[in-house]
């Protein structure tokens, strides 16, 4: 059954619910089980965090992997003065410090975060050691030695600071985690630091004045039903951004649903992946390969 959503609603994310349980509110909601409908997100969000959060519903499920991988951008504000056990105002206080560093300092000390670094993930995350994700094991007052990563910091920038707090705005990728960036910037200033605020601004193209919050898709759920939403989302392969694009026909575009390859006709070879379209509706992704499509993932749009 091919489902009436199909795409992405990008959400703003409240304070104080987690991403898992913001998208159980949202499949209650539109009775996702009842109407066959998939619902997934990309880009979780910690409980305490707000902001742009995407929300994936039908085929556009299978598209996440490459939501995932997008560009993200974060305003957060790092209290000095405290570690915390998760990095965040959720956790216990485990150190102090009295030192406190000035404008300057701060300014100079997150040139160094920017670029390719490695950082430490916080113990409380969703990481998994052994099998068990590493917050479970953290809980449990059990011992959690993750390993330094390799991620990506675009930009960072200090906005305003004092003695108690700072607010930063910041671009990364993939992987990368504020509370483990707060925390590596105090103790590099030898002090102590924790994330207090922190509002995801942009994933992707998304940017928060294009989202909408949990009330308001109440109100249009209620007032429009499930066509009321699909009016507002965004479509199954915006996502799909870094990915060449080719127009296929309608019949080319029935055989790769089935799973068939078809003949490529272009001077570019061998592309790692390609997006197969038909007009404004993605049909397939594919691998090319001596001038042939091969799809790897297809897609149920179609009529």
């Amino acid at each position: 059954m091919n489902s009436i959503l199909n795409g992405w609603l990008v959400l703003d994310k409240p304070v104080g619910v987690s991403s898992t349980g913001l998208l159980n509110q949202i499949k209650k909601l539109i009775q996702a089980n009842k109407n066959h409908i998939k619902v997934g997100h990309a880009g979780t969000l910690d409980p305490e965090a707000s902001g742009i959060l995407l929300v994936a519903f039908g085929e556009a499920t299978k598209t996440v992997e490459y939501a995932m991988g997008s560009r993200k951008a974060y305003d957060f504000t790092l209290t000095w003065g405290e570690d915390r056990s998760t990095d965040d105002s959720e956790g216990e206080i485990i150190a102090t410090s009295d030192v406190r560093a000035g404008d300057k300092e701060v300014k100079n000390i997150i040139k160094e975060f920017i670029g390719k670094i490695n950082q430490v993930p916080p113990k409380f995350s969703a990481i998994k050691v052994q099998g068990e994700r590493a917050y479970n094991i953290s809980r449990q007052g059990g011992e959690v030695e993750l390993k330094p990563r390799e991620v990506m910091c675009y930009s960072a920038e200090l906005l305003t600071h004092n003695q108690s707090k700072s607010q930063f705005s910041i671009e990364c990728g993939k992987g990368f985690y504020i509370r483990s960036l707060a925390r590596d910037i105090a103790h590099a200033l030898g002090t102590c630091g924790y994330v207090s605020e922190l509002k995801r601004t942009r994933l992707g193209q998304f940017r928060l004045e294009d989202a909408i919050s949990l009330d308001c898709l109440k109100e249009l759920v209620y007032t429009s039903g499930l066509e009321g939403v699909a009016g507002i989302l965004k479509p199954v392969h915006v996502v799909l951004d870094g990915i060449l694009v080719q127009q296929v026909t309608l019949s080319d575009a029935r055989k790769l649903q089935q799973g068939q390859k078809v003949k490529y006709i272009s001077s570019i070879t061998n592309e790692e992946k390609l997006a197969a379209m038909f007009e404004n509706k993605i049909v397939a992704i594919c691998k090319v390969s001596e001038g042939l499509i091969i799809p790897s993932k297809v897609f149920n749009l179609l009529k």
